[in-house]
């Protein structure tokens, strides 16, 4: 899974990281970030099917314009 291209994709639809490590039951923003920068490269399956479950939620919103 290329899990920095997906973090960035939801960040980019107006989600903060403090709030995507909430939705997806991660203990803090920190792994969530280490996740996005490749530090860390795998995630428990818990966590990850909630990060896909949220990038597929946000990318069939329309992006709304800045």
């Amino acid at each position: 899974m290329n899990w920095p291209h997906i973090i960035t994709q939801i960040l980019s639809r107006g989600y903060q990281l403090r709030e995507v490590a909430a939705l997806c039951h991660f203990s803090s923003p920190g792994h969530l970030h280490d996740l996005k920068s490749g530090k860390q490269l795998s995630v428990e399956y818990e966590r990850g099917a909630a990060l896909l479950d949220l990038h597929r939620k946000v990318m069939r919103r329309r992006r709304v314009p800045s």
